[in-house]
């Protein structure tokens, strides 16, 4: 694990994990998970969209809501009482804490967590000044592939267009700091044993064993039968000139390192 001397002992987060909404976030955090002993999540947190501290956090509908869901379904297993004991955390480093003492994800194998939350895309400045010692991973997904998923979900070609703006804008504000690190899509579908290793570098854990691929495959964005170059070809197939230009447009000259 991370050496005494690192800054984050204080704190149990290893690392935030972070990208465009069906990026690959859920499947690269649950690679980490699976593969690192002393590491553990639940589905989403999304604390650091308080604005100054966890006190606020019940402003938050359904990131504050799954605190409570079962750990069945991928989240944290809290009581109503836990909930509001972690969310009294006076900074977030104190939240972390206490959540791992309340949730019952947490084993006594378990010294680090991962904060995996895709809200966090549109916002990383922020999200770096609240944890300015914790490292963040962001997948990146090209575009195309990205905007026939959110298409799927009934998105406008505007809206998309907006959020996809909104998510270039932070990356890009951020993009040379050491803290953060960018994974394509492509190599995670393609290359995930490579990926981890290089994630879990960058987070500072060790992979000292053959890597598995056996994710949670109840978790509702994880398809064990997905393919990222068939998803990709079939969005490609599907667009209209109109998306394609506007698409072409918002993406010029935006290549994440």
């Amino acid at each position: 694990m991370t050496q005494p001397s690192d800054p984050r002992q204080k704190s149990p987060l290893l690392g935030i994990i972070t990208g465009m909404e069906h990026s690959g976030t859920t499947a690269l955090a649950q690679l980490v998970i699976s593969n690192c002993p002393s590491v553990n999540a639940g589905f989403e947190i999304g604390v650091l969209l308080c604005k100054a501290s966890p006190r606020t956090f019940s402003q938050h509908g359904r990131f504050y809501e799954w605190l409570c869901e079962p750990t069945a379904n991928g989240h944290w297993g809290l009581t109503t009482e836990q909930r509001d004991e972690v969310c009294q955390a006076h900074d977030w480093d104190e939240f972390y804490v206490r959540l791992m003492k309340a949730s019952p994800v947490f084993t006594a194998q378990h010294t680090h967590l991962v904060d995996k939350a895709p809200a966090y895309a549109y916002i990383l400045k922020d999200v770096l000044r609240k944890v300015s010692n914790v490292p963040i991973v962001v997948v990146h997904k090209p575009i195309v592939a990205l905007y026939g998923s959110y298409r799927k979900r009934n998105m406008s070609l505007r809206d998309f267009a907006n959020r996809y703006r909104e998510y270039r804008r932070s990356l890009q504000r951020v993009i040379s700091d050491d803290r953060i690190m960018t994974v394509s899509h492509g190599d995670l579908c393609e290359r995930p044993a490579d990926v981890l290793h290089d994630v879990c570098a960058f987070l500072g854990v060790d992979v000292d064993h053959s890597v598995s691929t056996d994710l949670d495959w109840n978790l509702a964005p994880i398809r064990k039968d997905y393919s990222a170059a068939s998803e990709l070809q079939q969005a490609k197939n599907s667009l209209s000139v109109l998306e394609r230009t506007v698409l072409g447009l918002i993406d010029f000259g935006f290549r994440p390192k």
